[in-house]
């Protein structure tokens, strides 16, 4: 089973640089890429946004700092959205920036 991935940066650098490293392997699937929280956030609310099968894994490496919602808002945003009782099975998470500030560690 492949693993989908989604990149949610607002930095086209970081953006291409990331689905390179992710397409020259063979563990991953489908690469989805967003420049906003916003955007990324419509693609789950929206047809034919990014489609997650039962038992399938999804990637989602998000910046901390983006204008609009930061990562930390549009994965609760995004959370929000579940219907009540449900977890984000097979949805994970990894947080990254180039952000020195004691804050966003």
């Amino acid at each position: 089973m492949s693993i989908s991935v989604v990149i949610v940066d607002n930095e086209q650098v970081a953006r291409f640089i990331a689905r390179r490293r992710f397409s020259r392997s063979k563990r991953f699937g489908e690469i989805f890429e967003f420049s906003s929280g916003i955007d990324f956030v419509r693609a789950f609310r929206l047809p034919p946004g990014i489609d997650m099968p039962a038992g399938h894994t999804t990637l989602v490496l998000m910046d901390i700092r983006m204008p609009g919602l930061d990562g930390f808002q549009t994965i609760r945003n995004l959370m929000s959205q579940l219907p009540e009782g449900s977890e984000a099975n097979g949805l994970v998470f990894a947080i990254c920036s180039s952000s020195n500030s004691a804050l966003d560690r």
